[in-house]
C-alpha cells in the first residue's frame, strides 16, 4: 500500500482521484451470525449512509465461515 501525504489528496497529475478506505473486522458465533448481518444491513449501514459523509462512496460486506465462528469484515 502506497500513502501519500494528506495535503495531496484530491485529483493527481492525471486527473484521478485519491480516495482512502477502511477496512473492519468482526467476528460472532455461528449462530448469531445471520442476525449479525441482518443487523448490519438495516441499522448500521443505513445509519452511515444518513450521515451524508462527504466522500463516501458505500460499504461492501465479506462473510467467512471459519468453523467455530463467523468472521464479517466491511470495507468503505
Amino acid at each position: 500500500m502506497m500513502m501519500r501525504p494528506p495535503d495531496a489528496l484530491g485529483p493527481n497529475k492525471k486527473g484521478d482521484v485519491n480516495m482512502m478506505s477502511r477496512i473492519w473486522h468482526g467476528w460472532t458465533t455461528p449462530a448469531n451470525a445471520d442476525a449479525y448481518e441482518s443487523l448490519l444491513k438495516s441499522e448500521i449501514f443505513i445509519g452511515i449512509q444518513e450521515r451524508r459523509i462527504v466522500g463516501y462512496r458505500g460499504i461492501q460486506l465479506f462473510r467467512r465461515n471459519l468453523g467455530d465462528e463467523v468472521e464479517f469484515m466491511t470495507v468503505t
